[in-house]
């Protein structure tokens, strides 16, 4: 039924934004890409085909691409936690230590109790061997998470 939706009106940013949503859900990440694509050509600053689009990037293990996309997202709404905390992962992975810390920081002032955040808060907190304060960030986690 969305197919043939998209069939009568193929840029439609709801249908493709919709569609790219249950293709990155079954893992057909190139073509959620494409949709998503195809509506940041439509809207340059379409805030939800960003997030996407970088989390889809980021599942392909093309972390530096997902950061651009990432960042603009957080630049244009900076209160959504879950945009900072991709954001963090994807640059814990391209090695921007200091970028991904602040990331994470700003994602757990916005959702303090997030045992992902906070655990990926310690992933960074070691690796910028500051064992002291990545125990606290893993032992939050894991409080958060009701363990």
């Amino acid at each position: 039924m969305l197919d043939r939706a998209l069939e009568a009106e193929p840029l439609n940013a709801a249908l493709l934004l919709r569609r790219a949503v249950l293709l990155t859900a079954t893992n057909r990440y190139g073509a959620a890409q494409r949709d998503l694509e195809q509506v940041l050509r439509g809207d340059p600053a379409h805030l939800e085909a960003l997030t996407a689009l970088g989390l889809v990037l980021s599942r392909k293990g093309r972390w530096a691409d997902a950061v651009p996309h990432l960042r603009r997202a957080a630049e244009l709404d900076p209160g959504r936690a879950p945009t900072w905390h991709y954001l963090g992962e994807a640059l814990n992975h391209i090695d921007d230590l200091d970028g991904a810390l602040a990331a994470y920081e700003r994602a757990a002032e916005l959702r303090p109790f997030h045992a992902r955040t906070l655990h990926g808060l310690g992933v960074v907190l070691d690796r910028l061997n500051r064992p002291d304060d990545a125990t606290r960030m893993y032992r939050r986690s894991r409080e958060a998470a009701g363990r």
